[in-house]
């Protein structure tokens, strides 16, 4: 049926989610007429989440989205691909008319032919992408319990300041990490990489002597 197809797409990773919106299918077609817009209306205002809880005893390599890897954690976590930025489509603004109380569309072909109002728009498509790339690097840096490794290509323009190589690089700078030679175990590269040790200690602390309760006559 459509379930096995859809496995056989995604991978069996992919069943707990596809059961997941099979059953809120099924909620929906219980309680109200059926209608896949409706559904899907539902299914948008609900905003209900599925938390997966992380597989300790998987042995596997798990190859995600930051997005995808919330709620799971691993021992080791690699960012391959850290060197670009947040991305938006600023193609289309939505201007809202309050008059009418709609939101219109105003296409914006080329940067050279916006106006101020769909620039101030575009700003406003900017900053909140670079709010949710920036939540997503947290949600990535979080998902390592031992080790992180942040790594990412460099092609011929320079890596941009705001990319999150360059957040974790100041990061790791600020917190003391040393300069080592780049290696994999089969020499040297001839570049470097900024390694970050941390050793868990717990401080001993003497507890004082419990004093006695007074006597009450």
């Amino acid at each position: 049926g459509g379930r096995a197809r859809l496995l056989a797409r995604l991978g069996p990773e992919a069943a707990e989610p596809v059961d997941e919106l099979l059953s809120a299918a099924l909620r929906y077609e219980s309680l109200h007429p059926p209608s896949l817009q409706g559904f899907l209306h539902w299914l948008r205002a609900s905003q209900e989440t599925v938390k997966r809880e992380p597989d300790a005893t998987a042995d596997m390599v798990r190859v995600m989205t930051a997005h995808g890897a919330k709620g799971l954690q691993a021992r080791l976590v690699i960012l391959p691909d850290t060197a670009g930025t947040a991305k938006f489509d600023g193609g289309i603004v939505w201007a809202r008319d309050d008059v009418a109380g709609l939101d219109l569309p105003l296409w914006v072909p080329r940067a050279e032919m916006g106006i101020g109002v769909t620039r101030a728009l575009q700003q406003k498509l900017r900053d909140a992408a670079t709010e949710e790339y920036n939540r997503l690097l947290y949600v990535a840096l979080t998902r390592a319990s031992d080790r992180l490794v942040v790594c990412g290509w460099q092609q011929k323009r320079t890596i941009a300041d705001e990319s999150w190589y360059m957040l974790c690089r100041r990061g790791f700078e600020r917190a003391g990490a040393e300069e080592r030679p780049f290696d994999l175990g089969g020499g040297s590269w001839g570049e470097t990489c900024l390694v970050l040790e941390e050793a868990a200690r717990v401080a001993s602390t003497e507890r004082p002597a419990a004093v006695p309760a007074p006597v009450l006559a």
